[in-house]
């Protein structure tokens, strides 16, 4: 099966090199192209009537959401892709925060044209980086738990419910979960056609130090993110 280069992981993959070296962006390569691919793989999107139940059930549960997204002269398809897979959670008890270091006005265009109170946007005056403008959007922050998310990616509608779910379990059992994150996977524009999951390890402090294998969609206890935020050297990462 072929795959398609975008420009920005080619940028991405040469500052990665510059930053950490030949050695480490080779192993780098090598784990990613070398990555098995399930010729059988098929993604099933839960139901109408699962999802349904989901949101009936997680009324019950009480943790609250930030979703931070850093937005930089996002095309209008990805953002409206991105807002309404977040939105469109079965489980609703979010914020969706955007920090928008555009020069133009397209991203504050699309966003305020939603119309929902959980989303606030906040128009950055300067691009920082990822990470320092991650870390404009996490001051806002009001929830329990904070999720990072490209301005291009979505949301399976469950994502939220699953993370809720597993840290409701756990509170019963007096364990307060720090940190939750989940397998990913690649789509078309069209989100009818998955073909490159990605199942991630338990939690491996080596391979995290050397490897950030964690991506997204990742969520952190929100004080504790506030208490580390992003570092810039990182950008990239």
């Amino acid at each position: 099966m072929g795959k398609i280069v975008k420009l920005s992981n080619l940028k991405k993959t040469i500052r990665y090199l510059k930053k950490n070296g030949l050695r480490q962006a080779y192993y780098a390569m090598k784990e990613r192209i070398g990555a098995e691919k399930e010729d059988n793989y098929h993604y099933q999107p839960p139901g109408e009537e699962c999802l349904k139940g989901q949101a009936a059930e997680g009324k019950s549960f009480s943790v609250k959401f930030s979703i931070l997204v850093p937005a930089f002269e996002t095309s209008e398809e990805h953002l409206q892709a991105m807002i309404a897979s977040v939105l469109g959670q079965s489980y609703g008890n979010l914020e969706l925060i955007i920090a928008d270091a555009s020069t133009t006005d397209r991203v504050e265009r699309v966003v305020k044209a939603w119309e929902d109170k959980r989303v606030m946007y906040r128009r950055l005056k300067q691009n920082t980086g990822i990470s320092s403008n991650t870390n404009q959007a996490l001051m806002y922050a009001t929830g329990d738990y904070a999720g990072l998310l490209d301005h291009d990616d979505i949301l399976a509608p469950d994502a939220l419910y699953e993370m809720a779910a597993c840290i409701n379990e756990k509170e019963g059992q007096g364990i307060s979960l720090q940190l939750l994150y989940s397998d990913e996977d690649k789509c078309d524009q069209g989100q009818e056609r998955y073909f490159e999951v990605h199942r991630k390890p338990d939690f491996n402090l080596d391979l995290l130090l050397s490897n950030n294998y964690i991506c997204h969609f990742m969520v952190m206890k929100r004080q504790l993110m506030q208490e580390l935020t992003f570092r810039s050297v990182c950008d990239g990462a």
